[in-house]
């Protein structure tokens, strides 16, 4: 199996922080490159953390389930809401229930929202998913994401000092209604920014273009020349490069803004913060346009400019909110008031049944910020609890999230966090869980020196990064319960306890209830010869190596049908299943699918050359340039390999049959469907197939897979939290 993470090249510095962000008055941290980025470079020149499942979960209420615990999962819901995905998840995750969300780490949950400057693009990783790191029957089985995360790139060229943003898809005021956040209120929109270039053309205008006297404008014009003189008696700045001494950095107090009209009463916030305050702060804005403007002289005895720049609105937006949305930052400025992002990147652990840990790409001295963690918090650990409806057995489950998180027997408070610092693998000095022998930085090699125990240790964030953090350490949980459902509020820190070395793995102390929790665990999965759900534990193929081998080119020898007539369930077994890709047409409304057969299409259509003369059209076209890592949502469907074809041109192709999508439902209203007749293509690529473990049925869905938090210290939760007997 090869690499999972791509070749990265050896950094000698971090070029990727978290810094206060750029945004006037959002008080919060963005995420910062010191580096000049390329267009569609990779940004972590890896992939992120692991893609983290969540099933089900607003379906799994209990019946009984108090309506204490009702609001818990509502605020835990309405919270997260705000953090995980619900577009661009690629389809090995969308399989995997009738109804999940993905929360993704890092760029996928850090980066500021913005609607002018979405610089952030995405291609799911070479290996999507990591299965071939256990088995089935292993004990570490379904105890961690199979998800590798996203290959966070870049749009545009990036220039080192940019903050990185996100959209998060609330861009259009028109498209506001009861589920729009909050926050949105007091965001800048594609409207707000196109609204405020209008005024402010229709502000300079007014100001410094020629119109006859008598109109608005010039009566506008006249009340500015009165405030601008009373302002020039108290003050002695005359310096400007674009106009005489009557036009120095004049306050364009609202008053004036209001006789021509140009700014309103009922004008909204986000438009008024894009309104330059001051005729210095205007020319700011315009200075870039005038200097692409031949006719940009003022006429001789005026105060007013013969032309109006040739402007277009939405270079104008984007200049407003550079000038006034923003705060400039340097590369210099970030090292020194951020914390650096990419010091860990995912590789398969060092520990086995672990999955994938954290490695350090830079050395990180004792003493030093691993990573930051700013946390998203679930006030009670019960809404990760859920039933499983998909078998006869119904049994309660937990959501693989819980292994992410942190908490304590002491408390139902669990803090996830939302970076790198999910990665990190436990060990300790006790007996049982030893930490790999010290590496020396030769790649994965630990065997150069003795165990030193943990290198690192968690702890709460210091206030000089998250103020936040010891404010809600002093709330109760009912108080928590009261913030802002947008609003998280505790951060953690990961801090080195020794110096770490470029290549190691690094690892911090679960504590002593996640290894009783651990013993515990591997004790009842050695007495459990099946999963109880109708699932035999057992080795399986690895959809990771099967798909590797697609890749390569090397033909399917696993779940092809060699039969035209092969049943509806031949293209999977008890774990994975093959998927086509696949869009709808006209041709999914021939006429040959208008007929009712009542599903014996296979004795009606015994013969092969009628079969397929009437069912069967050309999937030669079924090419993905770009791969699977460029895929569109929803773009795989269920399928058979009904057989090989003859190669053609060394090429290898097969006839296969196309099932419904269980991922839309508008997909089940297609006439094939409805009718129950073979959708079939002839001459379809190898390259456009893939295994995808079967919905529920993948290892996250083991019923006696792990679930444990990792265990914060108790001298770390306050007294005020602690509603639960240890």
């Amino acid at each position: 199996m090869d690499e999972v993470v791509m070749d990265a090249p050896v950094k000698k510095e971090c070029s990727i922080f978290m810094a206060p962000s750029s945004l006037k008055g959002l008080q919060g941290y963005g995420i910062f490159t010191t580096r000049d980025i390329d267009e569609l470079e990779s940004i972590l020149q890896a992939p992120d953390g692991p893609s983290i499942v969540v099933t089900d979960f607003r379906t799994q209420q209990n019946k009984n389930e108090s309506k204490e615990m009702v609001d818990f999962r509502r605020h835990w819901t309405h919270m997260w809401d705000h953090y995980w995905w619900g577009r661009g998840v690629g389809d090995h995750a969308s399989y995997e229930a009738e109804y999940m969300i993905d929360f993704q780490p890092t760029f996928g949950a850090l980066p500021n929202h913005h609607c002018l400057w979405n610089t952030i693009t995405f291609a799911f990783p070479k290996v999507p998913y990591l299965d071939h790191l256990t088995n089935s029957s292993s004990v570490g089985a379904g105890a961690f994401s199979y998800h590798a995360g996203r290959d966070f790139r870049v749009k545009k060229p990036l220039p080192a000092g940019s903050e990185i943003f996100l959209n998060y898809g609330h861009c259009d005021r028109t498209d506001v209604d009861h589920s729009t956040p909050q926050w949105t209120k007091y965001s800048k929109m594609k409207q707000d920014y196109l609204q405020a270039a209008k005024l402010v053309m229709a502000l300079w205008n007014a100001l410094f273009y020629y119109e006859p006297t008598g109109t608005v404008r010039e009566e506008y014009h006249t009340s500015f020349l009165q405030h601008q003189q009373q302002h020039q008696r108290s003050t002695n700045n005359n310096n400007n490069n674009y106009v005489g001494r009557n036009m120095m950095d004049l306050p364009l107090v609202e008053g004036i803004l209001y006789v021509s009209g140009i700014l309103k009463e009922e004008e909204s916030h986000p438009v008024r913060s894009l309104i330059p305050s001051s005729t210095g702060e205007l020319f700011r804005v315009m200075e870039p346009f005038l200097q692409n403007n031949e006719n940009n002289d003022l006429d001789e005895g005026t105060d007013r400019f013969r032309s109006i720049p040739n402007v277009k609105p939405m270079a104008l937006a984007e200049q407003l909110e550079r000038i006034l949305g923003t705060n400039p930052r340097t590369p210099e400025w970030i090292q020194q008031h951020g914390m650096c992002l990419e010091n860990l990147i995912p590789k398969p652990s060092t520990l086995p049944q672990a999955g994938q840990g954290g490695f350090a790409q830079h050395s990180i001295a004792k003493g030093e910020i691993v990573v930051p963690a700013p946390t998203l918090h679930i006030l009670h650990k019960g809404v990760l609890a859920m039933t499983n409806h998909h078998d006869n057995h119904q049994q309660q489950q937990q959501q693989l999230l819980l292994n992410y998180c942190w908490g304590n027997t002491q408390t139902t408070l669990l803090v996830c966090p939302i970076t790198n610092a999910q990665l990190i693998n436990h060990c300790s000095d006790r007996p049982g869980f030893p930490c790999p022998k010290l590496n020396k930085g030769s790649g994965n090699d630990t065997s150069t020196s003795t165990s030193t125990g943990p290198n690192a240790r968690i702890e709460w964030a210091d206030s000089s990064w998250d103020p936040s953090t010891r404010e809600w350490l002093n709330m109760t949980i009912p108080q928590m319960m009261q913030q802002p459902l947008y609003q998280r509020g505790l951060s953690l820190q990961v801090v080195a306890t020794r110096d770490i070395l470029p290549g190691e793995e690094v690892f911090v102390d679960y504590g002593q209830d996640w290894e009783h929790a651990w013993i515990r665990h591997v004790i009842d999965w050695s007495h459990n010869d099946d999963d109880s759900g109708g699932r035999t534990k057992q080795q399986r193929r690895s959809v990771a190596q099967l798909n590797q081998a697609i890749e390569k080119g090397q033909p399917l020898d696993y779940l092809v049908a060699n039969d035209l007539w092969a049943t509806d369930d031949a293209g999977q077994d008890d774990y994975l299943m093959t998927v086509c890709m696949y869009e709808t047409s006209e041709q999914d409304e021939d006429d040959a699918y208008q007929i009712k057969v009542d599903g014996n299409w296979r004795r009606v259509y015994a013969d092969e050359d009628e079969l397929l003369e009437a069912f069967a059209d050309s999937g030669e076209d079924y090419v993905y340039s770009g791969g699977y890592s460029q895929h569109d949502e929803g773009i795989y469907w269920p399928c058979t390999v009904l057989r090989r074809e003859e190669d053609n041109d060394d090429s290898v192709t097969y006839t296969v049959r196309i099932h419904a999508s269980p991922i839309d439902d508008d997909d089940k209203s297609l006439a094939w469907h409805e009718n129950n007749l073979p959708r079939m293509l002839t001459s379809y690529p190898l390259a456009s197939i893939r295994y995808f473990p079967r919905m529920y049925h993948s290892d996250q869905h083991l019923v006696h897979a792990f679930r444990h938090p990792m265990g914060l210290p108790d001298n770390m939760i306050p007294d005020r939290w602690k509603t639960l007997d240890a």
